[in-house]
């Protein structure tokens, strides 16, 4: 059974660990970021530094909100360090500015409607097309900001188990009588 990200959902945002959400992170072959491990499935393909097209977005998981927190860390990542494909040696840099579109809705329960709800709560907006055709458009800055409100991520090293607390009181009165 795979262990939950899931931590908590409090005030309306979902909580994840960011390091895990990104394993699985690769970009070696141009032009495509992939995002791909035991929760989340995403493949952006690069245009350009202005254009990236969302092509797949999937859950892995049974964790409510952890594709939208992924796909935020996967952008966090991205426009701080930008993108270095390996396979021809090509960096890319993106700024908020960037557009990431999504070029075809297409919901595996056929919910179109429902689809087109996720995406516009997320940031995006419908641009062109009827309702199986609808192309959708944001920008990594707007992205963001909005997602930003619906997650947050965990700050690394949580909890400390018991024993660890007491090793370490221990080793704070030791430190303390040979002064």
């Amino acid at each position: 059974m795979m262990k939950s990200l899931f931590y908590m959902k409090s005030l309306n945002r979902y909580k994840f660990n960011k390091n895990k959400l990104l394993d699985g992170y690769e970009s070696s072959n141009y032009p495509f970021i992939i995002l791909n491990n035991d929760y989340v499935e995403i493949t952006m393909r690069v245009y350009s530094e202005k254009k990236i097209i969302l092509e797949n977005f999937y859950k892995r998981s049974k964790d409510i909100g952890i594709t939208r927190c992924a796909l935020l860390a996967l952008l966090e990542k991205i426009i701080n360090n930008g993108v270095s494909f390996s396979n021809n040696k090509m960096v890319v840099s993106f700024t908020n500015n960037t557009i990431v579109e999504i070029d075809s809705v297409m919901p595996s329960d056929r919910n179109y409607i429902r689809l087109i709800k996720m995406y516009t709560d997320m940031g995006f907006k419908k641009i062109s097309g009827n309702i199986k055709d609808v192309v959708m458009q944001s920008n990594i800055g707007r992205l963001i900001q909005v997602l930003n409100k619906q997650c947050e991520f965990e700050v690394s090293g949580g909890k400390l188990n018991r024993k660890t607390r007491r090793k370490n009181k221990r080793n704070t009165k030791t430190k303390k009588m040979r002064i």
